[in-house]
């Protein structure tokens, strides 16, 4: 496992967040539910182990937006 970091956050600065490594694993989605929540015709994503990401501002606030599906954004 590399030690690479992966810093991230929200357009507005209020959510900052840090992956370390390498992801476990990537995926596009082009789902509705995805589709609409990123506004785009696909989202993409990466997994990280839990131990390996931390959020180092603000608190995102989630949200159930299909069974089996949290998903968590900037409420700025």
């Amino acid at each position: 496992m590399t030690d690479e970091e992966h810093p991230g956050g929200c357009l507005c600065g209020a959510i900052r967040f840090q992956a370390i490594g390498a992801p476990l694993w990537t995926a596009y989605c082009h789902c509705q539910s995805c589709r609409r929540a990123t506004g785009s015709p696909v989202a993409a994503f990466a997994g990280f182990p839990a131990d390996r990401f931390v959020v180092t501002r603000g608190a995102p606030r989630r949200r159930q937006s299909s069974p089996g599906v949290v998903r968590s954004f900037c409420e700025a």
